[in-house]
C-alpha cells in the first residue's frame, strides 16, 4: 500500500503533512504554523525548513523525532537553482520564519 508521503516525496512544492481544510496551514503537528513549501521565498531570505529523512515513514512512533529536523535554509539560484541547509538529509516539508540570531 502506498501513503500519501510516499506519493508525494520528491514534489517538493506539496506539503507531505495530513490534508486538512485549510490549504493555507500545515496540519502535521511538528509543523504547526508552518506553509506549504511553494510559498516559500526564493530570494536567499533565510527561513526555517522542516526536512524529513526517507526513514521518518518507517519508523515507530517514539522514534519519527530523530528522522526530521527544522534547520535554517536559504534558496540558492547557483546551478538550476535549490536549498541550502545544514542538517538531516531529506524532503523539506514547510516552512516558517527563522527566529533572529
Amino acid at each position: 500500500m502506498t501513503t500519501d508521503v510516499q506519493r508525494n516525496v520528491g514534489r517538493p512544492s506539496v506539503c507531505l503533512c495530513t490534508p486538512n481544510i485549510f490549504e493555507q496551514d500545515c496540519a502535521f503537528p511538528d509543523c504547526y504554523g508552518g506553509e506549504m513549501m511553494d510559498r516559500a521565498p526564493k530570494d536567499g531570505t533565510e527561513i526555517e525548513i522542516l526536512f524529513r529523512h526517507a526513514e521518518f515513514a518507517h519508523a515507530d512512533a517514539a522514534d519519527k523525532p530523530k528522522w526530521q529536523q527544522w534547520c535554517r535554509a536559504r534558496w540558492t539560484d547557483f546551478n538550476g537553482g535549490g536549498w541550502v541547509w545544514r542538517g538531516i538529509c531529506g524532503e523539506p516539508i514547510c516552512w516558517r520564519q527563522a527566529p533572529p540570531n
